[in-house]
């Protein structure tokens, strides 16, 4: 990761929706206030329901690919635990997966009519069907790519943020899974 560029730089292994994930020395009351306290002063959106937070940016910052991060915040022992996942927006979200049902469901269709053409002795021109929501399929999950390179930079800041807010109450022996995996740096 260069940062002396001033450029973030995405890992190879980050996960389609990564994971977040730290424990704090706070009660899950004390982790929500820190949150409420610090929200008309950051350059993020911040909405606080009873033991969850969303964040993503600002309205006049956000594009389609930009980022979310919900986490649930609940008492782990002696300690809180902040965990969630970073994601796009549920529509974007919805989207892709409809599109992936969608594709499995006709390239399935394909196929089997293509058993059947096959069955009958007739050429199995349903495996083009196939072929092509193979194709379709592969295009959906470059655009899924391509956004997340995009929403990077965001993601970062999000991460970045919230281990600011509880720098000083981090259980020291427990790390944020998605430092630890290396996909935030």
């Amino acid at each position: 990761s260069s940062e002396a560029d001033g450029q973030t730089r995405m890992p190879m292994n980050l996960r389609l929706r990564p994971r977040f994930e730290l424990r704090v020395r706070l009660s899950p009351s004390q982790a929500q206030q820190r949150f409420d306290r610090r929200g008309n002063t950051v350059p993020f959106d911040i909405y606080l329901d009873d033991g969850q937070v969303e964040m993503t940016v600002p309205r006049r910052q956000r594009h389609f690919w930009s980022p979310y991060l919900k986490l649930r915040i609940r008492r782990d022992g002696e300690a809180t635990a902040l965990r969630g996942k970073f994601g796009p927006n549920i529509n974007v979200w919805s989207m892709f997966l409809a599109a992936y049902a969608v594709l499995f469901l006709t390239g399935t269709a394909g196929l089997l009519t293509a058993v059947s053409q096959w069955i009958i002795d007739q050429p199995p021109t349903g495996l083009l069907l196939t072929a092509g929501c193979v194709v379709l399929s592969l295009l959906v999950w470059v655009a899924g790519q391509i956004g997340r390179r995009w929403a990077y930079a965001q993601m970062v800041a999000i991460h970045r943020f919230v281990h600011e807010t509880f720098a000083d109450v981090i259980v020291d022996d427990v790390v944020c899974e998605a430092c630890k995996n290396n996909e935030m740096r």
